[in-house]
């Protein structure tokens, strides 16, 4: 009975990993692909967040100038990435806004309109492209303004963090 149940678990599962590699790929702003297995070669560090999940900083396949920290989810068990954040430093609001408009513009054109779209020093603009999202914000701190694109699949966070 118990090995019926571990075979329908592991067929669920390879149904649900086929399902999410059957959509189409979202490519981060750094050429890491939202889904795919993740490539530890270019982990610079682990580190963990706030609320205590792992996750590496990199050293990116398709570095940018707009940004300076590469940061990647992975999901425990089948080491699927599940959400990428480059995140950029400007010494202006204005500056920032500029570049995350030109992401906007060009995310719109690979996945059609933002269903929110509030880009300001404080809103983000959001876009839904089935189970994954794509955030883009700039964020204020004391001397600075971030840059921030965060891309993430809803479905294998739920499984990363066991909800």
């Amino acid at each position: 009975m118990i090995a019926r149940s571990t075979l329908l678990l592991l067929l669920a599962f390879q149904l649900s990993v086929s399902a999410l590699q059957a959509q189409d790929p979202i490519i981060g702003a750094f050429g890491v692909e939202l889904g795919a297995a993740f490539d530890r070669k270019a982990v610079v560090s682990q580190e963990t967040d706030k609320i205590h999940y792992d996750y590496y900083l990199i050293d990116p396949p398709a570095a940018s100038y707009e940004f300076q920290h590469y940061a990647i989810y992975v999901t425990p068990f089948t080491n699927l990435v599940y959400t990428l954040i480059a995140s950029g430093r400007y010494f202006t609001p204005g500056r920032c806004l500029k570049m995350a408009q030109s992401h906007v513009s060009e995310l719109a054109r690979k996945h059609g309109p933002p269903v929110e779209n509030d880009i300001s020093e404080f809103g983000p603009a959001r876009f839904a492209v089935g189970p994954r999202t794509i955030v883009v914000q700039c964020e204020t701190s004391p001397g600075f303004t971030y840059l921030r694109i965060t891309y993430t699949d809803a479905q294998l966070a739920q499984e990363a963090r066991g909800s």
